[in-house]
């Protein structure tokens, strides 16, 4: 369950470089400058909860860790849950996220709802960047997430 939800899980999540490594992607055009980061998140650790009724169902939860890498350096890591809010036909479901990524310079919180068609489902998704501390106390923005094999490329772009 966790590949296709996790935004990393989340969210994973995803910031895993402050400084140096940030790509600067210009000022939009209302004035606000932006930075686009690209990390990849691979799970450390990760466990499902089956709450309610036995197998798969409304209320069940995934929680994980992941590490973080950019150009193959480690530069953070994330924790985070997801929780199904609502499930359809088959294997279909919506999830509520919530995840923390802890980088060097501060963390950034990132929380949003996805829809998965099921364990085979590898469609990218958004959420929002919704706070920070540190260097990312005025975090705003938005992470997408694709999952590709046993891993995650997330995109992560803040506005300031």
């Amino acid at each position: 369950m966790r590949k296709r939800f996790s935004l990393a899980a989340v969210l994973a999540v995803v910031i895993g470089v402050a400084g140096a490594s940030l790509a600067y992607a210009g000022d939009s055009a209302d004035g606000e400058s932006t930075q686009t980061i690209h990390l990849v998140a691979k799970t450390v650790q990760e466990t499902e909860l089956d709450l309610g009724k036995e197998g798969f169902g409304q209320g069940d939860q995934f929680v994980f860790a992941d590490d973080l890498f950019r150009d193959g350096k480690k530069v953070g890591d994330d924790g985070g849950f997801c929780t199904a809010v609502r499930v359809g036909p088959g294997e279909s479901a919506t999830f509520q996220c919530v995840v923390t990524l802890s980088l060097e310079k501060g963390q950034i919180t990132v929380q949003g709802l996805f829809t998965s068609a099921g364990e085979a489902d590898q469609s990218p998704f958004v959420v929002a960047i919704t706070g920070g501390t540190g260097a990312y106390r005025t975090a705003r923005g938005e992470v997408k997430v694709q999952t590709d094999a046993d891993e995650e490329r997330l995109t992560v772009k803040l506005v300031s």
